[in-house]
């Protein structure tokens, strides 16, 4: 099991309520279960929830209920025990990216990967 830790700079607002989805290669990366341990790093809310679906996706919701946040920051979010198999469920070369989107309370798309600065990476030690 890792830890997973992930970074992106937001180009517009992030909106009251809004919520951020981060998608795996799917090849790659399978969750199971209903929750994801998951905290807060850095411009977020602490009381973040996050939930897998359809097997490489996890949703976090919670993060944004008290307030907004502006264009141009960096949100940092750390995903924990996430499985990292040695080699993709199908044999195959990992072909997909990681997609990073945050999208408002009424399911509007805000943000999307090739418009952010992002990281994600493994947290020490790995």
């Amino acid at each position: 099991m890792t830890d997973y830790s992930i970074y992106f700079v937001t180009a517009n607002v992030v909106e009251m309520s809004s919520y951020i989805k981060v998608q795996f290669p799917k090849d790659f990366y399978l969750f199971r279960g209903d929750r994801q341990p998951c905290s807060a790093i850095k411009n977020i809310q602490s009381s973040l929830i996050c939930t897998p679906s359809d097997g490489n996706i996890i949703t976090i919701t919670k993060g944004y209920s008290a307030k907004a946040l502006p264009a141009g920051s960096e949100v940092g979010i750390k995903l924990k025990s996430v499985t990292n198999p040695s080699k993709s469920v199908s044999n195959a070369i990992i072909n997909e990216q990681f997609i990073i989107q945050t999208i408002s309370a009424d399911n509007y798309g805000i943000d999307r990967s090739y418009q952010l600065d992002f990281s994600i990476g493994c947290t020490y030690p790995c």
